[in-house]
This record gives C-alpha cells, structure tokens and sequence, in this order.
C-alpha cells in the first residue's frame, strides 16, 4: 500500500471514529431529554389527578352554591324589611288649608297641655305654646297668602307632639322649650330624589338622670321614627354634694353642742337620748356617701334632635316592598300619649 493510501485510510477511520462519538453523545443527550420529559408529564399527571379529585379548589360544589343562593334571599328580604321600616316611619300629614291647620293647631296644643309630669302635674308651664306661641297669641297669622308654609307647619306641629309626647312618657319633671330650629318655609319640606327629609328641633327639660337615660334610649330605640341626637347639653339644677356635705356638718355641729350642754347639766356624755337617735340617721350607711340615687338632683338638659324621614327612599326602590305613601295620603303619625314609666314611677 502506497504512502497516499495510508494517510486516506488513517483519515477515514478518524472520521469514521468522530461520526460515532458524535452519535453516542446525541443518543445519550435524547434519553436525558425523554427522561425529563416523562417526569414533567408524570407530573403534570399527578396535578391534573389532584384537581380532578378536589373539584371545589376549582369549581364551586353545589353546597356553596346553594348557600350563595340562600344568602343572596337573606340579604334581599332584608332590604325588603328595611325599605318597609322606612316606609312605616315615612309621615305625610294631610293637606289642611290655613284656617283648618289653626283648628288642628288649637286641639293638639290642648292635648300637649294636659300631659302630666311624675307628680300628676302638668309637665309644661300654665299657657306654654309649644314652639308656636306666634301662632297662638296673634303676632303672627295664617292667611290663604299663607297656603304654602303650612306642610312645613304641619310636620312641626307633628314632630314637636311626638317629642313632648315621649318626654311626659318617661316622667321629666317639666319641659321648659320646644321648638324647629328650621324654618316653616316650603323649601324645608321639599323632597330630593334620592335623600331623607331632615328636620331638626331643640327641647328643653329638666329632668332626673333615670329620666334623662330613658328619654335618649326611647328615641333611639323608637320604631315609629328615625331620630338622630346631635347634641345634648345638661347640667344640675342643685348641688346634691354640696347639701350632703353641708348637712353631714350641721348634724356633727348639733351632736357637739348636745354633748357640750349635757355635759354642763351634769348628764353623762355617753347617754343616748331621743336627739342623738334623730341625728344619727344622718351617719347612716346609705347617707355617708356623697352621692344617693334615692336622691338624684335634677338636670336641666337641652337636646338637639333630627327627625328624619325616608319616605322618598322607599317610594323609590324596587323590589315589590310596601311604598311610602303618596303627597296628600293621609298617614298622620299617632299622637304621643304618655307613657307609664319602666320603674312604675308616678
């Protein structure tokens, strides 16, 4: 064999030899890339497995869907309740012409005045005009000119009954003033589409604490109206320390001086006679302190109260819901009888 047949055949098996290196590693690589893949699609396999036994990670199972249903009725008969609530509270009085609101006027102001306080005595002072005292005593008067101012009027009338009412029912001691701090203009008592009508008044009582207690929780508790407090002032009319304190001194001073003319008269200190008896329910258990709720002082106190009425909420929602009544329906508010008070209190 040549020198020239040599080196092509030496070449040729060199080749020969690269071509099956390159084969192995290529057949090497492609079964690292087949096990791979079939561990990711046994994977993906496990997954799948997985979620197809937990359906509800996925897709919601009939009981969620039937709680849904069944909180979605809940929520709907509660606004149903809601919308009838404020239906109820929704107070439209009969249109009166002028000189009929002044009948209506003189009627309810002698019902106001025949309320009575816890002492079975009128619980306003003698000609009181509840917030209309203009309207009663002449200075100001009702004319057909006047026909547009009366709804306005009207509500007053009916709100200031409701809020005297419930005052005598928890026993104030009296009700110095009443009165709307809005004006009885038509403009007070127009509805916008979508918003509660608001009035706002101002009364006046004096009152002991329990009483003063049970009137906020009464009008906040109320079913018949929507009454917010904004604001309530209150301070005592006496100073039941200061007479607690001042009689506790007074009886030590009567005893010392007891003592001081017994001892003069030759009587022993130690002897207990009619006058140390009296003073010494003074020192008993229930007066040592300085305050007694068997002898609350009264507190005069100032409320600002907003009625508000949601009649035009409800006339508006759908749903099937009791509407409020219509302009000019007649759905007076019941008069504000006094109540026994929870304690039996008279």
């Amino acid at each position: 064999m040549t020198p020239r047949a040599k080196q092509a055949a030496a070449g040729a098996g060199v080749a020969y030899a690269a071509v099956l290196i390159g084969c192995g590693w290529f057949l090497f690589a492609s079964r690292g890339d087949a096990a791979k893949s079939a561990r990711s699609a046994k994977r993906d396999a496990s997954a799948v497995d997985a979620l197809l036994r937990d359906s509800s990670s996925v897709f919601p199972s009939q009981e969620a869907i039937a709680d849904a249903r069944k909180e979605a009725e809940e929520r709907e008969a509660a606004c149903k309740d809601i919308v009838a609530l404020a239906s109820r509270m929704s107070v439209v009085p009969p249109p009166l012409s002028p000189a009929q609101f002044r009948t209506e006027l003189q009627t309810e102001i002698e019902h106001l005045r025949t309320l009575k306080n816890a002492k079975d005595k009128p619980v306003a002072a003698q000609g009181f005009g509840f917030g209309f005292e203009e309207y009663l005593d002449g200075r100001k008067t009702l004319s057909d000119a006047d026909r547009a101012d009366v709804p306005a009027l009207q509500r007053q009338l009916v709100d200031i009954s409701y809020l005297c009412g419930m005052a005598a029912g928890v026993r104030v001691e009296e009700i110095k003033s009443v009165k709307g701090l809005d004006p009885a203009k038509p403009q007070t008592v127009a509805r916008t589409p979508g918003k509660p009508l608001r009035m706002r008044y101002e009364i006046r009582v004096a009152a002991s604490p329990r009483a003063l207690a049970e009137m906020i929780n009464r009008l906040s508790l109320d079913q018949n109206r929507f009454t917010v407090i904004d604001r309530l002032d209150f301070k005592p009319v006496e100073d039941v320390i200061k007479e607690r304190i001042e009689e506790r001194e007074n009886a030590k001073k009567k005893l010392a001086d007891e003592e001081s003319r017994a001892r003069r008269v030759g009587v022993r200190p130690g002897r207990k006679d009619a006058n140390d008896a009296k003073a010494a329910d003074v020192f008993a258990p229930g007066r040592r302190i300085a305050f007694d709720p068997a002898a609350e002082g009264m507190l005069d106190a100032t409320a600002t109260v907003s009625v508000y009425d949601f009649g035009i909420l409800a006339a508006a929602s759908d749903g099937g819901a009791e509407k409020a009544p219509e302009a000019g329906a007649e759905n007076p508010a019941p008069r504000a009888e006094p109540e026994d008070s929870p304690e039996g209190e008279k």
